[in-house]
This record gives structure tokens, C-alpha cells and sequence, in this order.
């Protein structure tokens, strides 16, 4: 089993920002239905599905999940929103990668993957691209089977975990 564990992201509205959502979008190189399948918001989240759509991502044929997580109310200045949730991927054959696009400017993001003790890959990356090139950085999963990648101040732009047995 593959898990994509606590994927947080945190946005902190700053003075000039006046809005209630964030808007998102996943790639973790599965087809549309199976995300509709393994994805599981806690009660009360609202998930506006927006269906399966291409974005920028580090394959161009990935269909992604768009998702518009609507705060109860917008943000006053210097509070944070963090959006925390969990996919769990009983047969992960074919799967690589598992990232994010950020279509704005956030504070703080962090991608989590954690996988089963039994099947952690050899080789593991994290990247990010907001634009100016993918920077890599080998991850080394000795004795921890997950790799998180945690950026300040990023976006727009394209952050993720990437593997290979």
C-alpha cells in the first residue's frame, strides 16, 4: 500500500488578500475515477469538484483533482488556514510521483508521502517549479519509508515527491 499522509498547506492572509478559498490542484498519476474513489474529506469540508482537467504538472497526459476548499470565512490578517488530508492507494503498481499545483502564492506548503514499511522505494526526490526550472533534492528514506518537502513563501508553481524502484 502507497500512502499520500498529511499533505498540509498552510496560507497565512496577509494585508491585501480578501478571500475564503484556496484553489488547488492534485497529480499523483492515477485516472480521474480512481481519485473520486480513494478520496475522503473529513465531515463538514466543502469539495467543489471542478472534474478532470489538465494542468502543469511533470506529465502533461495526467488527469488531475481540482478541489476549491472554502473557508467558513476569510482570513483576517495574520491567521492561518492549514488544510490536512489523507489518500490511501491500495494497489500503487504504475504510480511515481504525487505533487501539487499551487495557482497562487502561499506562505506555507508541505507534501507528505509516506509509504508501506515493506515497500519503500530505493530512490526518492523532492521537486519544485514556480517557473524558473525544476529544483531537485534527493531524498534519503534510510529507516523513515516517507519524504516530506516543505516550501515558505511558494507558488505559483508546482511542489511534489517523486520515487522510482
Amino acid at each position: 500500500m502507497w500512502k499520500i499522509s498529511r499533505r498540509i498547506t498552510g496560507d497565512r492572509r496577509s494585508r491585501h488578500e480578501r478571500h475564503g478559498h484556496q484553489l488547488v490542484h492534485h497529480s499523483a498519476g492515477l485516472n480521474f475515477a480512481a481519485l473520486e474513489e480513494i478520496l475522503d474529506l473529513a465531515p463538514g469540508s466543502l469539495l467543489d469538484r471542478l472534474g478532470p482537467s489538465r494542468r502543469p504538472g511533470p506529465a502533461l497526459d495526467e488527469v488531475s483533482l481540482s478541489a476549491l476548499i472554502d473557508l467558513h470565512r476569510p482570513l483576517m490578517v495574520g491567521e492561518m488556514a492549514v488544510v490536512e488530508y489523507e489518500l490511501s492507494v491500495p494497489d500503487a503498481r504504475g504510480l511515481d510521483h504525487y505533487g501539487q499545483y499551487l495557482l497562487r502564492r502561499v506562505s506555507e506548503a508541505l507534501v507528505w508521502v509516506r509509504f508501506h514499511p515493506d515497500a519503500a522505494p530505493p530512490h526518492c526526490e523532492v521537486f519544485q517549479d514556480a517557473g524558473s526550472g525544476e529544483q531537485v533534492t534527493r531524498v534519503h528514506l534510510a529507516g523513515t519509508h516517507e519524504a516530506h518537502h516543505r516550501l515558505s513563501g511558494f507558488g505559483p508553481g508546482f511542489v511534489g515527491v517523486r520515487w522510482s524502484w
